[in-house]
């Protein structure tokens, strides 16, 4: 990994900004919408992982579909979210 990857966990405590004062911590909308974005990306990602490790009783669904659809989304997300460590980790199948 590069040293420039960083989490998304980190990149959440970074965007939190100090506003209004200095009793209040926020988040703008346009953070947490990217946030959001990189959650529900990462579920999906996870759940196309597990559909490709799963022994399914089609193993034509699994070579045809499961795998080409996992491989696509890493390189889509990985490309998408070059700096964010979580995607880095996945590898495609081959």
């Amino acid at each position: 990994m590069n040293e420039e990857q960083i989490s998304i966990h980190e990149l959440k405590v970074n965007m939190l900004k100090k506003r209004y004062g200095a009793c209040y911590a926020v988040y703008r909308s346009i953070d947490v919408d990217l946030l959001l974005r990189m959650w529900s990306d990462l579920h999906y990602l996870c759940e196309l992982h597990t559909r490709t490790r799963l022994v399914p009783c089609n193993e034509e669904f699994r070579t045809k579909k499961a795998i080409p659809a996992y491989n696509s989304t890493v390189k889509r997300l990985k490309e998408k979210y070059p700096t964010i460590s979580e995607f880095q980790r996945y590898e495609l199948i081959k």
